[in-house]
C-alpha cells in the first residue's frame, strides 16, 4: 500500500523469493514532472523494458534501477501495488546488502528524500 509525503506517493516494498528477500523503494513522479518524458521502452536481448532512469539526476541507495509507466493497478501480491502513473525506484540488493541491514522506516525516509529532490527539480 502506498503512502504520501508532500502530496506524492511512495512505497517501501520487500520482495520475497524463496529464501531471499530484499527491500526496494519507489516514488511516483508528479504529473507534470520533466522526468516523465525520459521513461521510454527499449529492447534488450529481445525483451522490451521501460528505461530512462539512467538519465535522471536522483541520489539514492545504489542509484535508480527502475522506471515504469503504470497504466493499470497490479493485482499480484508478489509485486508492488502501484497506482496509475510514472514510477521510479531503486533496490537494496547490492553487494553487501542484506535484508537485515535495512528497516522499512529507513527505506521510507529515503523515499521522502527522493521526493524532496524531485520537488526541487520541478521548479
Amino acid at each position: 500500500m502506498t503512502k504520501q509525503y508532500k502530496n506524492l506517493e511512495y512505497l517501501a516494498f520487500c520482495y520475497k523469493i524463496k529464501e531471499r528477500q530484499w527491500w526496494c523503494g519507489y516514488v511516483k513522479l508528479p504529473d507534470n514532472h520533466p522526468y516523465k518524458k525520459l521513461i521510454h521502452k527499449e529492447s534488450l536481448y529481445g525483451i522490451e523494458l521501460e528505461v530512462g532512469y539512467d538519465d535522471m539526476d536522483i541520489e539514492c541507495h545504489g542509484g535508480l534501477t527502475f522506471s515504469q509507466e503504470v497504466n493499470e493497478i497490479n493485482k499480484d501480491n508478489r509485486n508492488p501495488s502501484f497506482t496509475k502513473g510514472s514510477w521510479i525506484g531503486w533496490d537494496y540488493n547490492h553487494y553487501g546488502d542484506t535484508y537485515e541491514n535495512w528497516t522499512k522506516e529507513q527505506i521510507e525516509e529515503e523515499c521522502k528524500n527522493v521526493i524532496d529532490q524531485l520537488i526541487k527539480i520541478k521548479k
